[in-house]
């Protein structure tokens, strides 16, 4: 197995479905995905999870699927509507 959970698989398969290529707000994708993959434990843990793909802090992720664009990881609490990022050569 691939070793993800089944709602990572779901944010990837969209990813995949949507084609995307270049950065999108977590947002966004969050309700693609609500919508598209029938997730139904709540739009903000899935904008968590999501935010949770793309960190790369030492001993986060062995390889991050979702490459981080804009201020992840810095201290200033940004809400995840303003997170960019798009999806990583790993992932493909």
């Amino acid at each position: 197995m691939d070793g993800l959970k089944p709602g990572h698989r779901k944010i990837i398969f969209s990813c995949f479905k949507r084609n995307l290529k270049s950065q999108i707000k977590v947002a966004q994708l969050s309700g693609y995905v609500a919508e598209q993959s029938a997730y139904h434990h709540g739009e903000q843990s899935l904008a968590q999870t999501i935010i949770g793909l793309a960190q790369t802090y030492c001993g986060s992720n062995n390889i991050n699927l979702l490459m981080p664009e804009g201020q992840f990881g810095t201290r200033l609490q940004v809400l995840p509507p303003f997170f960019f990022f798009f999806p990583g050569s790993a992932s493909r």
